[in-house]
């Protein structure tokens, strides 16, 4: 758990690291890009995927986004799902 939330803090999906702020639950996962040979980085499928933990710190919601072109790291898929 503490490995999946420091990622988010200090990764790419570090734009929805304060997505819930205030509200006593967390957000952990891991943004990636790729599966496109031959397709320029920026131009790569990017992707997030994680989990919302309670106040408990028990896992509670599945989080996937997945974004076709949309280039390094998931940023903008991560920046999805916090909408």
């Amino acid at each position: 758990m503490a490995a999946a939330i420091d990622t988010v803090k200090r990764g790419c999906a570090r734009g929805i690291a304060g997505a819930l702020n205030d509200t006593g639950w967390a957000m952990g996962g891991k943004t990636g890009t790729g599966g496109r040979p031959g397709v320029p980085m920026e131009q790569q499928d990017a992707w997030l995927a994680g989990l919302v933990f309670d106040r408990e710190g028990k896992a509670r919601y599945t989080v996937a986004t997945f974004v076709t072109g949309d280039g390094l790291e998931g940023g903008d898929a991560a920046v999805i799902w916090r909408l």
